[in-house]
């Protein structure tokens, strides 16, 4: 008989089947992987290049080449673009960021042959039309000017700028006059040396047949990936910050400081990763954590706060990000160093950490949660050159630390003495 007066046992999950993608290639060698799952008769079909902020030599290069790959082709207007991929009842879009872009389509299996043309011809062939990029000049003016107003947005920038330096790609810093400087020849150069498939890979998701890749290798597979080079880029040498830097930037009458402290540290190739990313989360990485108990519930400084360890290809580094009353940023602060110290100095209870591994078994769960997640977490260990056997071991790490290991990785990593401390706001009233 069921007692129903007492909740069930909460039990630790150890293993979790991931799917494993399958790889194949291409008849050029482009590398495809695919994730064959999902009831729906639908796919995504995602393009990766290496052409993130990182590699352009022109600030905003890499990030207007992005956005204007759906404004116009040798064959289709941006209007023609949006009419035939809303005919079809698909989805087409680009992103990018430091270090890749991409091109993701979402589509209806029985259109897969006139949507992967079209997403074809956008990768292929845009023309960045001149009128076209009038407009997005405009409008990411009139978004820069208004960001720069938001203190949050301030400190995100002047963040990466002070820990990885003014002359590191990861670190470089938009200006406005940067918008008016970039032209359509810039895009045009920026698309003909990254946007080919020398280094480029496809991830395919959802109900996925043989056919699926016989049409994919019509639109991708006979370009002659041997005649490019990808132009790379000579990494730079690191600033030595890692040092207690205090940095402070006035908003006169901000009712709000915004704060982030952190350091350098390694992208998830690294052995320690994991781990650090495990005391991250103890100290602000969920909604039980450390400092939303303390700074949001019990000092009520703020409605939110959090702490990541951010991967990047060349390099990595660990924050910790809130926004504060101005009046209450020292405060503020000192009570973060404080929970820092806590980490360093006191071991983990077991009920803290079963709670964290239980969070974080979730978290790994949900990255998992249908074909289209699975995709983007493939995406993630690909550009390291990862297969899931790194998920594996993350949840070995998750299940096994120790507290005496957590205390072990803070003193190595939360020394406040090796952090950079950068505030925003109105602090002569803090």
């Amino acid at each position: 008989m069921t007692d129903r007066t007492q909740p069930p046992e909460v039990k630790i999950l150890e293993r979790i089947p991931f799917m494993v993608p399958e790889q194949v290639f291409l008849g050029n060698g482009l590398p495809v992987y695919i994730i064959r799952a999902g009831t729906q008769d639908i796919s995504k079909v995602e393009i990766v290049f290496r052409a993130g902020s990182w590699y352009q030599s022109k600030p905003l290069s890499a990030k207007f080449t992005s956005k204007m790959l759906l404004e116009g082709t040798q064959s289709f207007t941006s209007r023609q673009i949006a009419e035939e991929i809303d005919f079809f009842g698909a989805h087409l879009e680009t992103n990018s960021n430091k270090d890749l872009a991409q091109v993701s389509l979402f589509t209806l299996n029985r259109y897969f042959d006139k949507t992967i043309s079209l997403m074809a011809e956008v990768t292929r062939n845009p023309v960045f039309p001149d009128e076209e990029l009038e407009v997005l000049r405009q409008n990411q003016k009139q978004k820069f000017i208004i960001n720069q107003e938001k203190v949050r947005h301030v400190a995100r920038k002047r963040f990466n700028h002070a820990i990885f330096g003014k002359n590191h790609p990861y670190g470089t810093l938009t200006e406005l006059v940067h918008y008016d400087q970039i032209c359509n020849k810039d895009l045009i150069d920026f698309h003909r040396s990254h946007y080919n498939l020398s280094e480029a890979f496809i991830i395919m998701a959802g109900r996925i047949g043989d056919d699926h890749l016989e049409r994919l290798d019509r639109f991708f597979g006979r370009e002659d990936r041997t005649s490019y080079k990808h132009p790379g880029k000579t990494i730079p040498d690191l600033p030595e910050n890692n040092k207690n830097r205090t940095i402070n930037i006035r908003k006169p009458d901000s009712l709000q400081s915004a704060i982030r402290i952190g350091r350098l540290l390694f992208n998830k190739s690294h052995p320690d990763y994991q781990k650090v990313v495990l005391v991250s989360t103890i100290l602000g990485g969920y909604f039980d954590s450390r400092l939303m108990t303390t700074i949001r519930e019990e000092k009520g400084y703020t409605y939110g706060i959090g702490s990541a360890v951010v991967s990047l290809q060349q390099s990595g580094y660990f924050f910790i990000a809130s926004e504060v009353g101005s009046d209450v940023t020292r405060h503020a602060i000192r009570d973060i160093y404080s929970e820092m110290g806590r980490l360093t100095e006191e071991l983990v209870t077991p009920s803290e950490l079963r709670l964290v591994r239980n969070y974080m078994m979730g978290s790994l769960i949900r990255s998992m949660d249908g074909p289209f997640d699975i995709s983007e977490t493939v995406k993630g260990l690909v550009q390291y050159g990862l297969d899931t056997s790194y998920l594996t071991r993350f949840m070995e790490t998750i299940n096994s630390i120790t507290p005496e290991e957590i205390r072990d990785m803070a003193q190595t990593y939360l020394d406040p003495g090796k952090m950079t401390e950068l505030t925003v706001g109105d602090y002569e009233k803090a």
